[in-house]
């Protein structure tokens, strides 16, 4: 997940992980220095974060390998979708409709664990390092766009991705030698967002600037950090919008390591 460092909800999320990050680490404080037995060096896992927050249409697994005492890499894939938009209710444009979510998302970094900060070895503990993402998704929806001579309905197919990459700070906890807590604790990047959108209907260029900056309004209410990702910018006439900009990246996962 990339957002922006000025989000409220980013903020939200990041309080939390960091709280459960100092609580758990308090609860370990008294475990010995080395993990004893069999070197699990698998870890199949989880991402709760896009499905919490984007729905049940992101359904996103990963799996981590250890490569040295210190050092894995991991990839993640997954089916992802827009989340319904927030009809904007004004008094000439609104959502009546919203069908056909489709997309997928996949990820990958590669993790150096901090000996000097760990007591265990990978993928148990502190890490840092590079991390890359692609996430790309599609949604038609119907609009009602009421006008003084009546009221007209069109379809839109917008189609929205993400492309960044970063380094990011994350802590792994594991429980009962087996189970696996993941947080990406702060993931700063460059991100680029990409908005292509199409109108199925009979509107004049006037219309179709309305129609899309009421979606472009809709995606903003509801991804976090996109009011700022944009900021000025607007989909143009063609119904396209690209932007770069500083993202960021947190994650929780859960999982089972073998």
């Amino acid at each position: 997940m990339a957002t922006s460092f000025r989000n409220t909800g980013t903020y939200q999320v990041a309080a939390a992980i960091v709280l459960l990050f100092f609580l758990s680490n308090v609860c370990l404080a008294q475990k010995a220095n080395t993990e004893s037995g069999k070197a699990y060096k698998n870890v199949v896992r989880f991402n709760l974060t896009n499905f919490l927050l984007f729905g049940p249409g992101n359904i996103i697994f990963g799996y981590e390998r250890v490569v040295s005492p210190s050092q894995s890499f991991s990839i993640n894939i997954g089916p992802a979708a827009l989340p319904s938009l927030l009809s904007i209710n004004t008094d000439s444009v609104n959502i009546t409709k919203q069908s056909n979510k489709s997309g997928f998302n996949v990820s990958a970094d590669y993790r150096f664990y901090l000996r000097s900060e760990n007591k265990y070895r990978a993928p148990h503990g502190l890490y840092i390092g590079p991390y890359f993402m692609y996430n790309k998704t599609r949604k038609e929806s119907d609009w009602e766009f009421v006008r003084s001579s009546g009221t007209d309905y069109v379809n839109t197919e917008t189609n929205f991705t993400v492309v960044g990459a970063g380094l990011e700070l994350g802590y792994q906890f594991v429980f009962f030698k087996r189970m696996t807590l993941d947080l990406v604790l702060i993931g700063p990047g460059m991100a680029r967002y990409s908005i292509n959108a199409k109108i199925d209907g009979s509107l004049d260029d006037a219309e179709k600037k309305q129609l899309y900056q009421a979606l472009q309004q809709a995606l903003e209410n509801k991804y976090p950090g996109m009011s700022v990702v944009l900021d000025d910018q607007e989909i143009n006439a063609n119904g396209r919008l690209g932007v770069t900009s500083v993202g960021f990246r947190y994650l929780i996962q859960v999982g089972f390591r073998f």
